[in-house]
């Protein structure tokens, strides 16, 4: 599936979520860029909140994601996950209400710094925690370093989302 017009774009200096634990991922800078450092050896997620806009036309989401590696690698994946939590007018935001996660392998490129896109696409629904247009959201976007074969840190430098063409 091909990436449609672009929704929401939310950068790395926005992520919530950032330090609060041990193997949360953490913010840092390279290059003075700011990124998201997702350590390669544990499971460590973020989130983004924002509101789903009003031209969104039903037809599904696909993330992409942003990042850099920081090794010289040859035939290594990074596995992301992504999941959505509708918030809306009757969500309490003292819980977690998150749809099931969505998982996608993407090879990492042989040349640290190098930004690549990776998309995973979620279809209107369930999969989307039913959020229509309008409605406030979280998006959670985690790395499990234990899941994939890569043990390099990933730098996430933005997440954009696109609707589903």
């Amino acid at each position: 599936m091909a990436a449609g017009p672009t929704l929401i774009r939310f950068p790395a200096r926005d992520a919530e979520g950032l330090g609060r634990s041990s193997t949360a991922p953490r913010s840092a800078r390279r290059n003075l860029h700011y990124v998201i450092r997702f350590d390669g050896t544990v499971a460590s997620s973020c989130n983004w909140t924002g509101i789903l806009p009003q031209q969104y036309g039903g037809s599904g989401v696909t993330i992409r994601i942003h990042f850099a590696s920081d090794e010289i690698l040859a035939s290594k994946t990074a596995i992301y996950r992504t999941r959505f939590e509708r918030i809306g007018q009757s969500q309490d935001i003292d819980i977690d209400s998150f749809a099931s996660n969505i998982a996608k392998a993407h090879t990492l490129n042989t040349t640290p710094g190098i930004v690549e896109v990776m998309e995973i696409v979620h279809t209107d629904g369930s999969q989307m925690d039913n959020l229509v247009a309008g409605e406030l959201f979280r998006l959670n976007v985690e790395r499990n370093g234990s899941f994939d074969n890569s043990s390099a840190d990933t730098y996430v430098t933005h997440v954009e989302l696109t609707e589903t063409a």
